[in-house]
């Protein structure tokens, strides 16, 4: 069965009612040998995450496809964790680079691996660091922070974190 003909079964079946099997999911599916990494194929949500459309309470919804790969060859995931991935590479719906983890567990996973950037190494630090006594400063002579904000070129919720000494 070639890829157009899996889609119209997989409409059929749609337009009846019936869940999407994990044969339709593996219809997206594309193995790499090189990396091990099981590439999506199907449609994708803006942060390059997989899409796959499933039903629930009889209507369409789109969750990610990692979360619905985990689902089909792992079991349900349990509340309040999310699907991480341990090859870095979003488009992967390979169970073997899957784990459950924490929303904590995936920052500290994110800046660990250097895809996101904190403390001294996040661009606005520097021009917070050399602020942060001219907002105090300020503040101290009875300024706002909208004033304090436009002067210094920082935000306003910016200037309540450095008075609250969160920098």
């Amino acid at each position: 069965m070639d890829r157009s003909q899996s889609a119209r079964e997989a409409w059929k079946r749609r337009r009846a009612g019936i869940l999407p099997s994990i044969d339709d999911f593996m219809a997206k599916v594309e193995k790499h040998s090189a990396t091990g990494c099981w590439m999506w194929k199907g449609s994708f949500f803006s942060r390059g995450y997989g899409s796959f459309n499933i039903i629930e309470d009889g209507r369409y919804k789109a969750i990610k496809a990692n979360r619905q790969s985990w689902i089909y060859f792992r079991g349900p995931i349990p509340d309040g964790l999310f699907v991480l991935h341990k090859c870095d590479n979003k488009a992967c719906v390979n169970p073997d680079h899957l784990y459950v983890g924490t929303h904590r567990q995936n920052m500290d996973d994110a800046i660990e691996r250097k895809q996101m950037v904190s403390g001294t190494r996040h661009a606005h630090f520097v021009r917070i660091e050399g602020a942060v006594d001219r907002v105090r400063d300020l503040f101290a002579q009875g300024f706002n922070f909208t004033e304090i904000a436009r002067w210094t070129g920082l935000g306003k919720t910016t200037c309540g974190r450095v008075m609250g000494r969160r920098f």
